[in-house]
């Protein structure tokens, strides 16, 4: 939509008709495209009525105002050749000019006279990081002062990487060509709530990475709703899908609160967020996106207007949610300002032409930047522009005019006795491919009377790889040209020993996650790198919740073997709760969920005819001889007939992971077992009940099933002792494996 009203601001600039609609139709009518030319005239129509109808005038509409109104003027009128006016302008100053408006060079307004051409220097870089680095390079290698220089860019893309150059170094500097508003703590929360509302489907992932962002003040969101426990309010919030409509959030608010005892402090809180502050997006971006300090702060604060201004008029005048304006405001520009005392300004080649300085430096003369490809608007064709006159913005009048920029700039300069450099990336190093220069290069040669090829060539000045020293990057890249290996200075820290000759508290989950693979233990628990961990939306429920729900329903066997209808009734119950939690994206695929789940607990149920379940969640602990803690809670303990007892773990996954009688496989009831049998009960052993496969995987409890839990647990004392933690790799244990990215003995295995 945004493209297509560019469009026709184009035809409705160009055209200074009594009758424009006609003109307009009248002009489109040769073109072959007959359908998109009327969708054109229908969108211009609907356009100039929304106007009539809120009685309002754009900003071409006062132009011809003033062109049908304004008195002349008594001062002389002068225009600059180097900034020629389109057609509605040059109606406007010749109606106010009385037709005498007078044409001069800049050059002439400054009573300079033109000199000829001279070749300035020509540099090609490694890369446009390099390109840059060797402009600020040169400025500070030869003392410039800094309000003495100018960077002409061809490209605005280079703003964004001289403003993280120039930042990272703390330079005065002001960007005439603006810069990205992507650059700015607002417009990194824009990105992220629309990514929330869109893509992440409000779920738990999306809503996490909105409200604990960097760009983000989480600390003064959790104030102002008076949250201690913010990751409860997202994983409750995200699970049950809570956006930005307040009438279906406190709908699903009120069902969650109903289904059970909830906690009063969360509920208040769900509701004060996302039914009364609604999650509105302007208001959030004005209220809780960061303003950074200095340099930084001026551009979060004028993006922040910008978007929330832009959010806010457009919901007022049309009653819509902003939405539509996401992927537009990602791409404006801010803070285009002008040069000050102080700084180094930095521009396009057409600003530069007014804010000429002693020094110019013009970057990204390379041929994919500079004048670029001539591409016609798929909208509006050039041979359906020609038809409004020559001087029409097609794509060829587009490039010659970027040439001609470049050149009016390169000749006042030459007047000015301006020093001038040019500069282009030889090499694109994002995508390792070498980039030609741009052909006006050549023609700035020709014109300057060379006419050799290969003098032209002896003329460009090479960077050469890592030729700056602007930071400790280039002296890392010096150094891998030199051959050498560098490596990071650890300090030398003293051996600790734990208290009472205690080595390590684990449960039997860590115990097993060793035997493993002691380097995924390692990873995972010593240097306490956390596994990632996504949500689906789209996923009813994720592997752990199924299987809290069913230990859940589980406990109910306890001392007691109730009716199977009671049972079964508990469960569905149990089901019903979660999905109030979290509610399904799709009807169909809960109500599979729940009958997997039902399926599995009532496996459970048959299981139980013949025991007696007397413990369940039971914590249980004990330190052994190698100074290892064990502590963990075991699923259910079952008294048999015989008078000896059982350790149960319930099973939820697909896949059989245990051997029958293998006390290494079968580690965590084994450990169990020997606990409970060192504090005075008679084990038997222990079982993996598999519930949605109805299979049960037995392991025996014997005195030299205990000798070999004792040796297990001996080994892994020592090797957390001397800090030893070998990978186990694989193809079964590296496949999956979460840290195979880093790991590198496992990693070639996945």
């Amino acid at each position: 939509m945004c493209s297509v009203f560019c469009v026709l601001l184009t035809i409705y600039e160009l055209q200074i008709t009594n009758d424009e609609r006609k003109t307009i139709a009248a002009g489109l009518k040769s073109s072959s495209f007959t359908e998109k030319n009327a969708a054109l005239l229908d969108v211009y129509d609907r356009y100039m009525s929304a106007l009539q109808d809120k009685n309002m005038i754009d900003s071409i509409g006062i132009l011809r105002y003033a062109i049908s109104h304004a008195k002349p003027l008594t001062a002389e009128c002068t225009v600059l050749q180097e900034y020629p006016f389109a057609p509605l302008e040059q109606a406007l100053i010749s109606q106010i000019s009385c037709g005498n408006a007078v044409t001069v060079s800049l050059c002439a307004l400054l009573q300079k006279a033109e000199k000829p051409l001279a070749m300035p220097k020509l540099t090609e870089a490694y890369g446009a990081a390099n390109e840059a680095e060797n402009v600020i390079g040169t400025i500070y290698r030869e003392k410039l002062p800094l309000d003495q220089c100018t960077v002409a860019v061809a490209d605005t893309t280079y703003a964004s990487l001289l403003f993280e150059l120039t930042s990272r170094f703390s330079i005065p500097v002001t960007f005439g060509c603006g810069l990205p508003v992507t650059l700015t703590n607002s417009a990194a929360v824009l990105r992220d709530y629309r990514n929330w509302k869109t893509s992440g489907h409000c779920g738990i992932d999306a809503l996490r990475t909105l409200l604990t962002s960097n760009a983000f003040d989480t600390k003064q969101f959790c104030e102002d709703f008076g949250i201690t426990h913010l990751n409860k309010l997202i994983e409750t919030a995200g699970a049950m899908r809570l956006g930005t409509d307040s009438a279906v959030n406190a709908a699903r608010i009120e069902n969650y609160k109903l289904s059970d005892s909830r906690d009063e402090a969360l509920v208040s809180q769900l509701y004060d967020v996302f039914v009364r502050f609604g999650m509105d997006c302007a208001a959030l971006i004005r209220r809780y996106a960061k303003i950074r300090k200095n340099d930084l702060g001026r551009l979060d604060a004028a993006a922040k207007n910008m978007i929330c201004d832009t959010l806010e008029r457009f919901t007022a005048m049309t009653g819509e949610p902003a939405d539509k304006l996401f992927n537009d405001l990602l791409k404006a520009r801010i803070c285009v300002e002008n040069s000050r005392e102080g700084a180094l300004h930095i521009t396009t080649i057409s600003g530069a032409l007014t804010s000429l300085r002693p020094n110019l430096f013009v970057m990204g003369l390379s041929a994919e930047m500079f004048p670029g490809e001539p591409t016609e608007n798929y909208l509006l064709l050039d041979d359906e522009l020609e038809v409004f006159g020559e001087n029409a913005p097609t794509s060829r009048n587009l490039i010659a005019q970027a040439q001609h920029s470049l050149f009016d700039l390169l000749r006042t300069a030459a007047a000015l006795d301006v020093r001038t450099e040019l500069s282009w990336c030889g090499y694109d190093t994002a995508e390792l491919k070498a980039n030609n220069a741009s052909s006006v290069l050549f023609a700035l040669y020709q014109q300057t009377d060379g006419t050799d090829e290969k003098a032209f060539e002896n003329l460009i000045q090479h960077t050469g790889y890592f030729s700056q020293n602007l930071s400790g990057i280039t002296e890392i890249g010096h150094a891998y040209l030199r051959g050498e290996h560098i490596a990071a200075q650890l300090p030398e820290c003293a051996e600790t020993q734990p208290a009472d000759g205690e080595v390590s508290v684990l449960s039997p989950s860590k115990i097993e996650t060793f035997i493993e693979c002691p380097k995924k233990y390692c990873y995972k628990y010593v240097i306490c790198i956390p596994e990632p961990e996504t949500d689906n939306v789209f996923d009813v429920i994720n592997p752990k919740e199924f299987g809290n729900l069913v230990h859940e329903a589980m406990k109910m066997l306890k001392n007691q073997y109730p009716d199977v209808d009671a049972f079964m009734q508990n469960a569905e119950q149990i089901f019903a709760r979660y999905l109030t939690e979290r509610p399904p994206m799709n009807q169909s695929d809960a109500d599979k969920v729940k009958a997997d789940f039902l399926n599995a607990v009532r496996n459970g149920y048959d299981r139980a005819v013949n025991i007696r379940v007397i413990e369940t969640e039971q914590e249980i602990k004990m330190q052994y001889g190698c100074g290892i803690t064990i502590t963990g809670r075991l699923d259910a303990l079952a008294e048999l007939p015989d008078g000896t007892f059982r350790v149960i773990d319930y099973k939820t996954g697909r896949t059989v992971k245990h051997d029958e009688n293998d006390a290494v496989s079968c580690i965590q009831v084994m450990l169990y077992a020997d606990m409970l049998q060192k504090q005075g009960k008679s084990v038997s052993g222990g079982e993996y009940w598999y519930l949605r496969r109805n299979q049960i995987v037995p392991c025996e409890y014997t005195p030299e099933r205990a000798a070999l839990i004792d040796t297990k647990l001996a080994e892994i004392a020592e090797s957390i002792r001397t800090n030893s933690y070998p990978a186990n790799a694989s193809k079964d244990n590296c496949k999956y494996c979460p840290y195979k990215g880093i790991c590198e003995e496992g990693g070639a295995q996945a």
